[in-house]
């Protein structure tokens, strides 16, 4: 009968005095779990630093990485300059992460939870999380822009009327295979390149692109 009262009537089997207590402790509950887990300040400024650190030592050593510090740099800078606070405009980077998921961190889910969450800007969950998917949109963006820039693919990417644009034109992992310079010892490197990512789209998107074709992104899903 409990069983039936609690998922089929939707009803509680509790006594009124637990009831009311339980419904006096369920905000400070709240209230506690969220200053813990979220309004973490001190857990931001350890994950980014950690984030930070690992970015560093791993380019030094090359722990299963081509990229150096300088590329960590760059996106560290591009990171910033465009700030994880200012997802609610779109930049190239936070139109990146929506593509590619990324991050939890992005326009499409703010936007989402300032329709849903009550007070919109003022709602204090979405500032009290944010201690927690800054950071995380931080270090993964980071190192995100920093494969772009030592793949040469930065420039490929830019806003138009709102949306990210894709230029293969302007990657310039394919500078050498499209000036047509075969005897450059580069070119046959780029054009594997070139048609395996080509293969590689119209495996994913059942497409038919031949050689000559645009590549429709710099990197398959």
């Amino acid at each position: 009968m409990d069983y039936l009262t609690v998922n089929v009537y939707n009803k509680s089997i509790m006594e009124n005095s637990t009831q009311a207590i339980e419904a006096f402790l369920e905000p400070i509950r709240k209230a506690v779990t969220t200053c813990y887990i979220a309004a973490n300040p001190t857990g931001a400024v350890r994950d980014v630093t950690q984030g930070l650190f690992e970015n560093i030592v791993r380019t030094i050593t090359k722990y299963q990485t081509d990229m150096n510090v300088s590329d960590i740099a760059h996106g560290y800078k591009e990171v910033i300059t465009e700030g994880p606070g200012n997802v609610m405009i779109i930049t190239k980077l936070n139109q990146i992460n929506l593509k590619y998921r990324l991050s939890n961190l992005d326009v499409a889910r703010i936007s989402e939870g300032m329709k849903t969450s009550g007070s919109g800007v003022l709602n204090p969950d979405h500032w009290a999380y944010s201690t927690l998917r800054s950071p995380d949109y931080l270090n993964r963006m980071v190192l995100f822009s920093a494969r772009m820039h030592h793949d040469g693919v930065d420039d490929a990417y830019y806003i138009k009327d709102g949306e990210l644009v894709y230029d293969w034109t302007k990657d310039h992992r394919f500078d050498i295979y499209r000036s047509g310079d075969s005897k450059n010892p580069e070119y046959a490197k780029q054009r594997s390149l070139y048609l395996s990512l080509l293969r590689a789209f119209n495996l994913e998107n059942n497409t038919t692109l031949a050689e000559g074709d645009p590549l429709p992104d710099a990197y398959t899903s």
